[in-house]
């Protein structure tokens, strides 16, 4: 599931994710780094600063204050039992076989091959696109804000809901167990 890391990186103090004084042990966390923001710490993610890495587990807050050029990069599993605010960034899951907890996402881009499986729900306030994986929801309710791109396929033993002008685009398959279409 995921690249597995020998170091793990925690933040001692609230403050910016590119400060390498945030971090134990110091330094700014990389692809090899399983990430744990532990309850009561708050993580800001500057414009403009570039983020690579292993699994993810949220307790405490994240909050991404960059643009629609932004992408955050996970190459492990994502937890999320704090607050994520991604902004108006992508996330993009880059390696094999990883699975994705509870979040809300403005783009979320799943890739590198493998199965993506959500534990939870997840909200996508723009686009999704897949590209070359297989996606389960786990049973889970996806919720699609925009577009829904993909190029491997969508199984969906859950629901999935479209709330937005959605177009459903990609030379890949869909396969949709429950399907609700609101907002027009």
């Amino acid at each position: 599931m995921g690249i597995s890391s020998k170091v793990g990186r925690v933040p001692t103090v609230s403050g910016d994710w590119n400060d390498p004084k945030v971090w134990s042990p110091g330094g700014i966390p990389t692809k090899a780094d399983s990430i744990f923001i532990p309850s009561g710490t708050v993580l800001r993610i500057p414009a403009g600063v570039s983020v690579n890495i292993g699994s993810l587990n949220i307790q405490g807050s994240i909050e991404h204050l960059g643009g629609p050029t932004d992408t955050i990069h996970i190459f492990g599993n994502w937890n999320n039992f704090g607050t994520f605010n991604s902004g108006n960034c992508t996330v993009s899951f880059d390696s094999t076989s990883q699975s994705i907890g509870k979040a809300t996402f403005y783009n979320l881009v799943l890739r590198g091959g493998g199965v993506k499986t959500a534990t939870d729900s997840l909200r996508i306030q723009n686009d999704l696109t897949l590209k070359g994986i297989s996606f389960m929801d786990g049973g889970n309710t996806v919720r699609i804000a925009g577009n829904l791109q993909v190029n491997s396929n969508y199984v969906s033993t859950g629901t999935t809901v479209f709330n937005g002008n959605t177009t459903l685009s990609g030379d890949g398959s869909f396969k949709f167990r429950n399907v609700i279409i609101s907002g027009i």
